[in-house]
């Protein structure tokens, strides 16, 4: 085993590999694949719950194209990405028979796709699981791309959005946000088993108007994620009646303030099924 990176701005590092890696296009399997080491320990890696040695930084930096010097925050000035992976998160990229763009703010990615009757799909995709949050269809790949752009140039209105997530949640999960690109939380429901809810909630956008919340929950234990029980199901079920699509695993509420109504009722839902819940 390598020797631990030691003391260092660890937010700095985690913020600075999830920008590498959402500009790498890889998938958390990928990377881990390329590093030698499994899709949930990349996930780790990313969220900040643990900090990989210099033998998996060294690996990490290869697989990424980036410096260790900048990945530490030692490198106060110059490249940060190499060009072309720099340049992928603002121009739209050719991705065999599809083009895509990275948002550089929080891990979506918008896709377009040539259908076989001439028409070109917009998709909106979390870069990080690969669950597609919604399509729309276009006459045009120039109307697609368009739209795409459209979508992707909230940054301001996304981080005031995961702000308000944030502090509205923050009390009734009783746990902090562990993502500044999304909010993401766990809330333990048995302590004695450390039976969790993994609430995730992700401000996207498939129109002009405004910002719509995607939300993904799971039931998960130090095994990993895992099936729920009856009770749970049921609440998971009730939480996504006011969603206003459902793609995959993603729950799609019309705005920030209908996402943290459902998630709160979601947690006051466990807190009758678990009432020892901390």
């Amino acid at each position: 085993m390598g020797k631990p990176i030691g003391e260092m701005d660890r937010d700095l590092f985690h913020r600075r590999l999830r920008d590498a890696y959402r500009a790498s296009g890889l998938t958390q399997r990928d990377l881990g694949d390329l590093i030698g080491t499994s899709g949930p320990c990349v996930s780790s890696y990313l969220t900040g719950k643990r900090t990989p040695n210099s033998k998996s930084l060294y690996k990490l930096c290869r697989a990424l194209d980036v410096s260790a010097d900048w990945l530490l925050g030692l490198k106060k000035k110059g490249t940060v990405m190499n060009e072309e992976t720099k340049q992928s998160q603002n121009v739209w990229q050719e991705g065999g028979a599809r083009s895509y763009r990275l948002a550089d703010d929080c891990p979506i990615v918008a896709q377009v796709t040539e259908l076989e009757d001439g028409e070109f799909e917009l998709s909106i995709i979390d870069g990080e699981s690969a669950d597609e949050l919604f399509a729309q269809r276009f006459e045009t790949r120039a109307e697609a791309i368009g739209y795409g752009d459209t979508i992707l140039s909230r940054k301001g209105l996304r981080a005031d959005e995961v702000a308000y997530i944030d502090s509205s949640l923050s009390e009734a999960t009783g746990c902090p946000n562990l993502s500044d690109e999304c909010y993401l939380a766990s809330v333990t429901l048995v302590p004695s088993t450390r039976r969790s809810l993994i609430v995730r909630a992700m401000p996207i956008s498939s129109g002009t108007a405004g910002l719509e919340v995607a939300v993904t929950t799971a039931i998960a234990s130090v095994d990993g994620i895992e099936g729920e029980t009856p009770e749970e199901k049921n609440a998971l079920e009730h939480a996504t009646d006011s969603a206003i699509f459902i793609s995959g695993i993603w729950a799609v509420y019309a705005n920030p303030t209908a996402a943290v109504m459902a998630i709160k009722g979601l947690i006051d839902s466990m807190r009758r099924v678990y009432p020892n819940m901390p």
